[in-house]
């Protein structure tokens, strides 16, 4: 998602992060989901405190065989407006989670490519002053699930699912090139100030 579409993402749905690709036996990690807090006051996330909306991992339902790994979930999206102050001391993580590893378990059989990693979520700050941020705000994409290669093609794993970034492609080969699993790309951290926040909010 661009930057621009995901600045006008005020009420956002409940399903926010794509899911990671499911392959045979593997199962893709769900996206994160959404939150939007709406203060009329003051905002305050304590040291210590946190709000996650984290992609989940892919998963791998059986060690057998040979079979690509599946992608992990994009991450969430979090919305905090505030007509007062914002003072973030604790966390936001809207993460995407990580590919699962290929399964490589037959002698001279095919490869098996990692699953990709999801893409990281959004977090958008919307504020009549400046928030004073001294805790984390995180939407790190989700690292790539290990490729095994080898004979001469590879079982694809399945991509991750993107949210402000976009998912990485699950390892594959195409015709002698291996190509390895992709971690997901960064999500957006995105800041607002507007005297009147009440007016953004759809």
């Amino acid at each position: 998602m661009g930057v621009l579409q995901a600045s006008q993402l005020t009420n956002p749905p409940i399903a926010a992060g794509g899911a990671g690709a499911e392959v045979s036996y593997r199962f893709g990690g769900e996206g994160g989901g959404s939150i939007a807090i709406y203060a009329k006051g003051n905002f305050t996330i304590a040291q210590g405190a946190s709000i996650h909306a984290n992609g989940n991992s892919g998963m791998n339902s059986t060690s057998s065989g040979d079979t690509g790994g599946a992608g992990g979930g994009g991450g969430g999206i979090v919305i905090v407006a505030a007509k007062g102050t914002m003072t973030i001391s604790g966390s936001i993580r809207a993460n995407g989670g990580s590919g699962s590893p290929g399964i490589n378990n037959v002698v001279g059989g095919l490869g098996s490519g990692g699953g990709g990693g999801g893409g990281g979520g959004i977090i958008h700050l919307i504020t009549a002053t400046t928030p004073a941020i001294t805790g984390n705000l995180e939407v790190l994409g989700g690292s790539a699930g290990m490729s095994i290669f080898e004979g001469s093609s590879t079982n694809s794993g399945g991509g991750g699912g993107a949210s402000g970034g976009n998912g990485g492609d699950g390892g594959s080969s195409v015709g002698a090139q291996y190509l390895s699993s992709q971690s997901g790309r960064t999500g957006l951290i995105l800041q607002t100030i507007v005297s009147a926040p009440e007016n953004l909010l759809k």
